[in-house]
């Protein structure tokens, strides 16, 4: 997992919880925004993925979105949906990284469920 969190936030958050996944931060990195997992407020207007115009989106304010500020605890719609879920793979080979593929959520930008992926992924056995 990836978050834009500073690291000590995410290991303070996980511990207690007993996750034992690998996560990292990208806290002052342009990685997930080179990815487009996450976008920048001066952006979200013009942005369009999938189908879904953010900026349209963010105008609108259907009611799923401001529930979910609200449950993330965001100050504003903008922050709320600044970073987007979403799966990237990467594979190492002869040393150099590839970005296989990436997904994003279609519909819901906020609430996608990724569960079928896990069955894409390579299993070596």
């Amino acid at each position: 997992c990836m978050s834009r969190a500073p690291l000590e936030k995410l290991v303070a958050f996980k511990e207690p919880r007993g996750w034992t996944v690998p996560w990292v931060s990208g806290y002052g990195d342009d990685f997930l925004f080179d990815y487009g997992f996450a976008f920048r407020r001066e952006g979200m207007s013009s942005s369009v993925r999938d189908g879904v115009d953010l900026g349209e989106m963010l105008r609108e304010a259907p009611q799923w979105l401001r529930d979910y500020r609200e449950e993330v605890g965001a100050p504003d719609l903008e922050s709320a949906v600044s970073v987007s879920a979403g799966w990237s793979v990467f594979a190492m080979r002869d040393g150099a990284v590839y970005n296989t593929y990436r997904v994003y959520p279609h519909s819901r930008l906020v609430r996608p469920l990724f569960s079928g992926l896990l069955e894409l992924l390579p299993n070596e056995d």
